[in-house]
């Protein structure tokens, strides 16, 4: 049985489905799911593209399997203590610590999620924070 969570941004019709990597990733999947439900703020990388983070609590030292990135990939990063996911082309191509894959259906609608972040952080030049949950999805 595959788990999976499920990013929205409140306030909007906005959010994706993410399957879990449990075969693949135990430990680091196990450390995200501990810190389930999330509540935060998304912010955008600035030099290596298309990719959206969200600041957590998780505190993760144990097993990573990096992997290369792909549009879809969500990949915690332990070192800053951050969930990743990646909405468009990047420009750096370190292998990452992935923990889940965004629904192929959903891939739209992260581009969109993306690209609100990216006007609300970058383009506009204001700064607006945007708020993400990451919650547990029931199936």
């Amino acid at each position: 049985m595959t788990r999976s969570v499920r990013v929205r941004v409140p306030d909007t019709d906005l959010a994706v489905t993410v399957d879990l990597l449990d075969e693949v990733n135990p430990e680091s999947v196990a450390a995200l799911w501990r810190a389930l439900p999330i509540e935060s703020s998304l912010g955008h990388t600035v030099v290596s593209g298309g990719g959206i983070w969200v600041p957590t609590t998780i505190v993760h030292l144990g097993q990573t399997v990096p992997r290369r990135r792909t549009i879809g990939s969500v990949y915690l990063y332990g070192p800053m203590q951050i969930v990743a996911l990646t909405y468009g082309q990047i420009s750096e191509s370190a292998f990452v610590n992935e923990v889940g894959r965004v629904r192929e259906q959903d891939l739209d609608t992260l581009t969109r999620i993306g690209q609100l972040v990216w006007h609300n952080t970058i383009a506009s030049g204001e700064s607006r924070l945007t708020p993400v949950v990451i919650e547990e999805v029931g199936e």
